[in-house]
């Protein structure tokens, strides 16, 4: 692609320039080490560090032109150069155009909330499979596609490799691209040239407030989904931030809820199972019945949001049925490690107060014993939700283990102090840094019929300490730990 053209594309975002026209661009980087001759690289200001000090590296490196926001910043050897007012925003611009806007040639669903995005696009993955489609699904769990998956590092990927994968897999019959949609995607234009389809709003809850500082801020993150050009929505009512997104963008939008009566899509007669739930679906298309093979009313709210994209892409009442009651739990969601064993331990990726709460009210609602509880809270994250976590657990469990998540660049002691520091109450609760040694205990003190869950981490097969990550599987701890005592 030739430089003009992408300089085009930027229109008045070009504040100053100096360019050869007809430069021909072979590759886009914002990581100088990925840099290849005739490279466009494009300086962007991270949290950890900025791109524009690392502009001499990319012109080194073979970079023919660069894109930057400061233009003292860019060297006299640079032989080309535009001076934007927003880098990020003119990645996503450039990044669709470089890869022949390819969102607009496939169906895209968003999902975005603060918990279910990765459940619910799931479910929504496994519906259009079944209905026969090539659907790419895009996530926490990573980048999947037929029967490959490739890791994520981040919920949702910056608008370049966005762009580049869903190109690609376009050209090998993708027809539908499902994808999570974080507020940091939304807030810093990851997702902003993509041309959704269908949007999915799953519900707000404490979270992130490291980043957005407010409810309200997260909350304005969220609803740039809604701004953006859209065929249709599904919003959760029953969720009070959901009600205000409905009563702004009620235009071509399915509701959905359980306590709400007026949700256009709802669960009525449930019936909560160990190993599920079975209700009755109301619907503008039908009423019909559903089984789905997780526990929980989190569990059907995400069934709903994605009973709710099935229709809007009229998906077959039978289909959905099917889908639905063939896919079991997604990685680290609800997820049964000794699903045979005299107790049962469970890994769940909560990691908000919300979340742990849903997961431990169900957890109560099928106990035959004791429920024990492991969890602890993420370093340089959101610290004003610890406490609160510390509360949940001990008002939920009958006995809890406060140990480490992953502190990142904090100290882990620290950490369990502000946790601990909400955990008071009637229940007992114990303090043990080490998480493998915290597994351990709450495993070798469960009796028959007791409930073990281990939260926050889920799918992740890392720990995080002082920058560094280790391999530690929650999952691969719990089975090795139950092998030992015979379990």
């Amino acid at each position: 692609m030739k430089l003009c053209q992408i300089r085009e594309q930027l229109g008045t975002e070009v504040l100053e320039e100096k360019m050869n026209p007809m430069a021909e661009i072979s590759s886009i980087a914002y990581d100088s080490r990925k840099v290849a001759k005739d490279s466009l690289f494009i300086a962007i200001k991270g949290f950890q560090s900025d791109g524009h000090q690392y502009i001499p590296a990319a012109i080194q490196n073979g970079a023919i032109a660069v894109l930057a926001e400061e233009k003292e910043k860019v060297p006299a050897e640079a032989e080309n150069y535009m001076i934007v007012k927003d880098t990020r925003l003119a990645l996503s611009r450039i990044s669709s155009v470089f890869y022949h806007n390819p969102t607009e040639c496939v169906d895209v669903i968003g999902v975005t909330g603060t918990k279910g995005k990765t459940t619910v696009t799931h479910l929504v993955w496994s519906i259009l499979k079944k209905q026969g489609k090539k659907p790419l699904l895009i996530g926490t769990n990573g980048m999947k596609f037929e029967k490959e998956v490739s890791p994520l590092n981040r919920t949702t990927p910056e608008a370049l490799e966005l762009m580049e994968a869903i190109d690609k897999r376009k050209k090998e019959g993708a027809e539908a691209v499902v994808m999570e949609v974080s507020s940091h995607s939304l807030d810093l234009f990851r997702v902003h040239d993509i041309h959704f389809k269908g949007i999915v709003f799953t519900n707000l809850t404490h979270e992130h407030l490291d980043y957005h500082k407010t409810m309200e801020q997260y909350f304005k993150a969220k609803e740039k989904l809604f701004q953006m050009a859209h065929s249709y929505a599904v919003i959760n009512i029953d969720n009070d931030w959901g009600k205000t997104l409905y009563q702004r963008y009620p235009e071509n939008a399915y509701s959905y809820g359980i306590d709400r009566e007026e949700a256009d899509i709802r669960a009525k007669d449930i019936q909560y199972l160990l190993d599920g739930s079975v209700f009755q679906c109301i619907t503008p298309k039908g009423d019909f019945a559903v089984r789905i093979n997780t526990p929980g009313k989190f569990s059907i709210y995400n069934a709903l949001a994605a009973i709710g994209v099935a229709l809007k892409e009229e998906v077959p009442t039978q289909v959905i049925q099917e889908a639905l009651r063939e896919l079991h739990a997604v990685d680290g969601r609800f997820e049964v490690v000794n699903p045979n064993g005299k107790f049962t331990v469970v890994v769940d990726y909560a990691h908000t107060p919300d979340s742990l709460e849903n997961v431990l009210k169900t957890a109560v609602e099928m106990k035959q014993g004791k429920v024990i509880t492991v969890f602890g809270c993420g370093g340089d994250r959101d610290r004003t939700k610890r406490p609160m976590m510390g509360e949940i657990s001990v008002r939920y469990s009958d006995f809890t283990v406060i140990t480490s998540d992953n502190p990142r660049t904090e100290d882990p002691f620290a950490i369990i102090d502000e946790i601990e520091a909400g955990a008071h109450g009637q229940n007992p609760y114990i303090c043990i840094e080490n998480r493998e040694a915290a597994i351990s205990h709450a495993i070798h003190m469960a009796k028959p019929g007791d409930l073990v869950i281990i939260a926050g981490k889920g799918h992740e097969d890392y720990q995080e300490i002082h920058g560094v990550k280790h391999h530690f599987d929650d999952r691969e701890v719990a089975r090795k730990i139950l092998e030992e005592c015979g379990e």
